[in-house]
């Protein structure tokens, strides 16, 4: 069987793919197909992705229940001999911290008015880790709107993503790799990288559409990083934040990571009518600076009570148990502000009373 680019033969790579899927293969399998071998679509699609990232052609369509380890053995063999991936690569910094950045570039629903180029984005089909969608450019010069279908898949443990068109036009193949690295707190290097071969009947060839989507990369990362270091320091209003009721009270988070890119703490108000409540809870690492805006109230701090009226504040150390609520006529509004952040946000605050949510 042919020997691959590293030495290696077809063979020694079908056993590593079918191996890294959870599938142990005997020199008697060689015939025996995927289906009865137990290949299900998404083992075939992992197979799919690895022969991908080694050399560079996608073979998802090729692979069936029918296919067979020696099949898959030809067709890795056929690879070695074209012509390799052309491909690019760019970053940019932005000044803000990765999960702001992550968040915000991996909406899909957004993209039109995050890129300069999208006119509209359609979900197809989504789940927790990836999305197939199809995307329209504005239209071009001759008025014509190009679109395609593209699917992708995000580990945020690593913060990395990958995609590649389903539909490829031009493309023999399309696919691509953002990574995001955390250079401060506050700081995050966003890297695109692609890896394409056009077709022969393609108006641009390798180097030429390199170069095209080399200028066009630089461009939307650029405007990418100004628009969300922009949206870092924009007003901020209590009718536009998402107002969180579980645990008594309706809370809007204002200042915050996934508000606005906080990398250090997160501050907002609360507002009770009379009688109402904050649940017992605690903050294991961030202290809590309360300040009442207006109203009458009392903050148990332990098992110590205090008072708190209009222009009075408090400070609640890290780990204690605390819970507020209004003892006046009139609704209680004060503001709050935790810091630092903690490791995770479900980290940053636990119940410490039953019927809190």
């Amino acid at each position: 069987m042919a020997a691959t680019d590293s030495g290696s033969t077809a063979a020694d790579e079908v056993g590593d793919l079918l191996r890294a899927v959870g599938t142990t293969v005997l020199a008697r399998d060689g015939a025996t197909s995927f289906g009865e071998l137990g290949v299900d679509s998404l083992a075939r699609l992992e197979i799919s992705k690895r022969v991908q990232d080694r050399y560079g052609s996608d073979i998802e369509e090729l692979l069936t229940d029918n296919t067979t380890p020696v099949a898959l053995g030809e067709i890795i063999g056929g690879l070695t001999a074209r012509r390799r991936p052309a491909r690019t690569e760019n970053h940019v910094e932005i000044a803000a911290p990765i999960g702001y950045v992550w968040a915000a570039v991996n909406d899909v629903r957004q993209w039109p008015e995050l890129f300069t180029e999208y006119a509209a984005v359609e979900i197809l089909a989504e789940g927790e880790s990836w999305v197939t969608f199809r995307l329209t450019l504005h239209p071009d010069s001759d008025g014509v709107s190009w679109s395609w279908v593209s699917r992708r898949r995000w580990n945020r443990n690593d913060w990395t993503v990958r995609a590649w068109r389903i539909e490829r036009g031009n493309f023999e193949f399309m696919r691509l790799r953002w990574t995001f690295e955390p250079l401060a707190e506050d700081r995050t290097r966003m890297t695109w990288a692609q890896e394409f071969r056009v077709k022969p009947t393609a108006p641009l060839g390798d180097a030429e559409m390199a170069r095209r989507i080399d200028t066009n990369s630089v461009a939307q990362m650029n405007f990418i990083a100004r628009q969300l270091e922009q949206r870092r320091h924009g007003r901020r209003t209590w009718d536009d934040t998402p107002s969180v009721r579980g645990r008594g009270g309706d809370m809007r988070t204002l200042i915050g990571p996934a508000a606005c890119g906080s990398a250090y703490g997160i501050s907002g108000f609360v507002e009770l009518a009379p009688g109402e409540r904050i649940a017992e809870h605690l903050h294991p690492y961030s202290e809590e600076h309360l300040l009442v805006v207006s109203g009458q109230g009392e903050i148990d701090v332990d098992d110590t009570t205090i008072a708190l009226g209009t222009r009075q504040g408090l400070l609640v150390p890290r780990n204690r148990r605390h819970r507020l609520r209004n003892t006046g006529d009139e609704p209680l509004v004060a503001v709050f502000a935790l810091s630092p952040l903690a490791p995770r946000p479900e980290l940053g605050h636990v119940d410490t009373e039953a019927g809190a949510q």
